[in-house]
């Protein structure tokens, strides 16, 4: 298995997973609306995390995004309400719109140096306690690749 999309959607009992060695890509509404899940662990040969992946797992608390993954696309993490903390891939280089929108209680996100900017409407809108954090701790920059 190479890929994976709409596998588990919508699959409300599932509170931690552990995805195989091997996975490339985590694809499109994979785990769309799985609001138990609490944890999970990505493996490091991922290299892309699709539209709507992890939409509605208002469960999930942190994420940590491997450094193979370069490509991030729209609305992945959108409404992950208790999502607190994200540590993604040093290599990413392309992020899509509203990534972590309505994930009001996002706090940290540590992005590497080559994507650090504002955080403005398109990708975080509603995320005050992120605007806070970013605001004190990165300098503003431009992403070099966005979705529109």
């Amino acid at each position: 298995m190479t890929e994976i999309v709409g596998t588990f959607e919508n699959c409300d009992t599932i509170e931690k997973v552990t995805l195989p060695e091997g996975l490339k890509i985590i694809g499109e509404n994979a785990f769309y609306g799985c609001s138990s899940l609490k944890a999970i662990t990505i493996p490091s040969t991922v290299t892309k995390i699709g539209q709507k992946a992890f939409i509605y797992c208002y469960s999930l608390e942190s994420i940590v995004i491997p450094d193979n993954v370069t490509e991030m696309e729209s609305q992945a993490f959108l409404g992950c309400s208790k999502l607190t903390s994200v540590k993604l891939s040093k290599n990413l280089t392309a992020l899509g719109n509203n990534i972590f929108h309505s994930c009001d209680s996002l706090e940290s996100v540590e992005l590497p140096e080559i994507i650090f900017y504002g955080f403005e409407n398109k990708t975080d809108t509603d995320c005050y306690k992120l605007h806070r954090y970013m605001n004190e701790f990165y300098p503003r920059k431009k992403l070099p690749a966005i979705y529109n």
